[in-house]
């Protein structure tokens, strides 16, 4: 499923395939981008988000930007970086390659590409035999820190400034910034999370926002990028395998049982597979049927060439768009999709989990549908009925659906 879509259409298409079809092998394009940091925020802070409005950045007195080439994939938050840093704010870039942003920048640090976890933990370890830890944060919010510190023990200055190329030097007075001229904000994007050790990144930037106490402070914190519009909200609703609305466990029992007795259907007994997992197992004739929903698969998944080799083994392939991409080209049926920005009511949740309303602008063309629409309708066919009562896509009868509650 496509995270251009609103959040009513990935809502409803999640409670379509877990309801209606009965599986729970369903996923989003965030399983390429932004997966790790959804997991790893959610895991240690408790909900897969940024901590802090995009505006906070002004009151950070140090910005950390990691993997980003922001400029250009965000040029409005990049603006408010920008700013801070003409205000004096002290801006470290950390990124394989120059980018634009480095001009504005106090460190540009040039990383060895893959050795992000390395950089992080030294900074880490450095802090820590600096005595510039945050204690009294670290015992009230915090647990397992001796064994993570015991982890650190082999990233010391020499070692690490051979594996990433960046000097001791430059090191030690980034990691003095960001644990003493605080509040500290830690940005980042895709350039650390489309990673095989992506996961692992993104805790290492969090263990160092909870060793120095940057988080839950006004300008203190930790803020992903999102790599397509509505990432975060596609992650709130719930369209990944395992994952029920609002980060809920779909095995466990009582969780299970609010939302089979809310929907009034059974939902699966098992945690399915992610996109990645889908396409392999389809290369392989395990998978006999994909559904894909506003997603150019040949060209969103690595090596295009077994994607498009394992579309080609698929018995039934159904494609839902509003282009006849190359992955369409492969289906045996394709849905005319609207567009969610032109042709649709519904709402985007942006980094900083603000909803967004968009309105229709235009008439739909032909036999295009919105995909929530198509799903309701798709699950009316199977004998199931969702319930969503509002033609126009606002699904009225959720109450308390903003805060990604059962409904």
């Amino acid at each position: 499923m496509s995270d251009r879509s609103t959040n009513e259409s990935i809502y409803a298409f999640q409670k379509f395939m877990r309801c209606a079809v009965g599986t729970d092998s369903i996923d989003q394009s965030a399983t390429l981008c932004h997966e790790p940091s959804a997991w790893s925020l959610a895991m240690q802070l408790g909900y897969g988000a940024a901590t802090n409005p995009v505006k906070d950045v002004l009151n950070s007195r140090t910005i950390i930007v990691v993997g980003s080439n922001m400029n250009e994939t965000h040029p409005v938050i990049a603006a408010y970086v920008k700013r801070a840093a003409k205000q004096g704010t002290h801006l470290i870039v950390v990124n394989p390659i120059h980018t634009e942003l480095a001009r504005y920048a106090e460190y540009e640090l040039l990383i060895r590409p893959g050795t992000d976890v390395v950089l992080f933990s030294a900074m880490a370890k450095y802090i820590i035999d600096m005595g510039w830890y945050d204690k009294e944060f670290i015992s009230k919010y915090t647990e397992g820190f001796d064994e993570w510190v015991r982890s650190l023990g082999a990233f010391t200055l020499d070692f690490v400034e051979k594996i990433t190329s960046v000097p001791r030097e430059i090191i030690r007075e980034v990691a003095r910034l960001y644990a003493l001229e605080k509040p500290s904000m830690v940005m980042w994007t895709l350039g650390i999370t489309e990673h095989e050790n992506g996961t692992e990144n993104v805790s290492a930037l969090i263990n160092l926002a909870l060793l120095t106490g940057n988080v839950g402070k006004p300008g203190a914190g930790l803020m992903p990028l999102r790599g397509q519009n509505n990432v975060q909200g596609g992650a709130d609703v719930g369209c990944a395998p395992g994952r029920l609305p609002g980060y809920q466990p779909l095995m466990d029992p009582e969780v299970r049982k609010r939302f089979e007795d809310a929907w009034r259907c059974r939902l699966p007994s098992f945690i399915g597979f992610r996109s990645t997992e889908m396409i392999d197992m389809a290369r392989r004739g395990l998978i006999k049927m994909l559904y894909i929903v506003g997603e150019n698969s040949i060209r969103s998944h690595p090596d295009s060439k077994a994607v498009a080799e394992a579309l080609s083994k698929l018995e039934f392939l159904v494609v839902q768009d509003i282009f006849l991409t190359e992955t369409a080209e492969y289906a045996d049926v394709v849905l005319p999709a609207a567009s969610a920005a032109l042709e649709d009511y519904g709402t985007f949740t942006n980094t900083e989990r603000r909803l967004q309303l968009t309105r229709k602008v235009v008439d739909l063309p032909g036999s295009a549908r919105p995909d929530w629409w198509v799903f309701i309708e798709l699950a009316r066919r199977l004998g199931y009925d969702m319930s969503f009562s509002d033609s126009d896509g606002i699904m009225r009868d959720l109450p308390g659906w903003r805060q990604y509650l059962v409904a």
